[in-house]
């Protein structure tokens, strides 16, 4: 019996030290302050240390606090977060509680099924039937059915490749039945590119073929088609030696023979072999096929790659004029100085010295400068105007160009005018009614 006494004592102390310890006298009082700083302040005016694990608990909240005693301080530091609390000696331990799992937060399920089938009304094979936030899913099979048990406040998240993803809450689904429709992602599956052989879908093109839309092109003001695509497609070297309205020389598959490597070069369909005399600002897209597809399309003239030019055309709609201008200096610095005349007459004498020959009279009094007679400040100018516009039946595209370029070279320049009219028209045949296509 004493020992019972005993022990009931030891438990009575304990408990008294315990309700102690956490009703113990402190006041504090702070507002707006963050956790962190919450929770230093208590520790000076304590004693007490905070045990956490990094992520627990949000150290950046705002909190205030006004507490007369240690648990109460502890308790509004905390407020709000998803974490419980011990004292341990002279240390408030912090531990994050359990979440609570899917089956405890909702017990009751209900059967869903139906179909998934896309704007067309065919079935969709293969979709995806989750419930949101839990590994619980299924997939639709040939017919595109699901059956799925999800519980009652749950999601159903239906998605697939290409098409936009529903959410439908558990709540909105009636009697078990959910037929669903999906619908394509435009964003993603509409995004169509002209190449060689018809169009494709940008998704569907393999690294043998690069794209380069008119806003790259138009982002550095350039002369020449091969100066536009400079350095912005891998696979494909381009040399540019500077002289005026040169074009400069592309490389796409290597070098193959000792005659000729240039790429084929195809505008609007035709191929070429002028591209001097084009007007860079008149592209709308520029397409690289570097494969072996491009043989099969143009034959043997695709055997150093092809380069394929789509230029811009009208839109329907109120007539759209659009200028630009753009004006540059052009300056080349020496790489080396020459002797001016006096120089040269001590060079040529040393040289004549040590070659044992006499000396020869020099006329100091003529001193030529012979970078500056062959050397010059050039400029690049360079005017577009362009017309476009178009109704039901047709568009047009007008433009015209005049660039020139006085080289830093005397005697080197290059001048160029050009016009462009690409028009579309629809003409409609009157015993049917059909409308056709037509283009000039």
């Amino acid at each position: 019996m004493n020992h019972r006494k005993k022990a009931i004592a030891m438990v009575g102390a304990l408990l008294c030290l315990n309700f102690s310890i956490y009703g113990q006298s402190i006041s504090l009082k702070i507002n707006n302050v963050s956790v962190k700083k919450a929770i230093t302040e208590l520790q000076e005016k304590s004693g007490y240390s905070f045990v956490y694990i990094a992520g627990d608990i949000d150290t950046n909240k705002t909190v205030s606090v006004d507490a007369d005693e240690l648990n109460e301080a502890i308790t509004q530091i905390l407020k709000g977060q998803n974490v419980s609390y011990e004292i341990q000696d002279k240390n408030i331990v912090i531990k994050k509680r359990n979440a609570p799992s899917q089956a405890a937060t909702s017990d009751k399920k209900r059967k869903v099924s139906g179909t998934v089938k896309d704007i067309n009304g065919q079935p969709v094979i293969g979709a995806n039937i989750t419930e949101k936030g839990t590994a619980n899913g299924t997939i639709t099979d040939l017919d595109g059915n699901y059956t799925l048990e999800v519980s009652d406040d749950g999601t159903l998240v239906v998605s697939y490749i290409g098409y936009k993803t529903q959410e439908i809450p558990a709540s909105q689904i009636k009697r078990g039945q959910q037929s669903i429709t999906l619908r394509e992602d435009t964003e993603i599956m509409d995004e169509v590119v002209v190449i060689g052989y018809g169009t494709m879908k940008r998704k569907d093109l393999t690294g043998a073929i690069s794209v380069i839309d008119k806003k790259s092109i138009g982002e550095i003001p350039t002369t020449s088609i091969l100066e536009s695509i400079n350095g912005t497609i891998p696979g494909i070297e381009i040399s540019m030696n500077g002289r005026p309205g040169d074009t400069g020389f592309a490389t796409i598959r290597g070098i193959s023979n000792f005659t000729n490597n240039s790429p084929l070069y195809v505008i609007d369909g035709l191929p070429t072999d002028n591209i001097r005399d084009f007007n860079v600002n008149d592209i709308e897209s520029i397409q690289v096929l570097k494969d072996a597809s491009a043989a099969a399309i143009y034959g043997s003239r695709a055997a150093n790659g092809v380069i394929i030019i789509t230029t811009k055309k009208g839109e329907e709609g109120p007539v759209k004029i659009s200028v630009s201008a753009s004006y540059a200096l052009q300056h080349w610095n020496p790489p080396f100085e020459f002797a001016d005349a006096e120089e040269w007459s001590r060079i040529n004498d040393v040289a004549r010295e040590n070659a044992g020959l006499p000396k020869m009279p020099h006329d100091l009094s003529i001193n030529t400068d012979w970078w500056d007679a062959i050397i010059q400040t050039g400029n690049i100018q360079q005017y577009n105007i362009s017309l476009s516009g178009g109704n039901k039946t047709g568009n047009y595209y007008v433009s015209g160009e005049y660039y020139k370029n006085e080289g830093v070279l005397y005697g080197s320049g290059y001048e160029r005018f050009s016009i462009r009219i690409n028009t579309n028209a629809k003409k409609r045949n009157l015993q049917h009614g059909a409308i056709s296509n037509t283009k000039q």
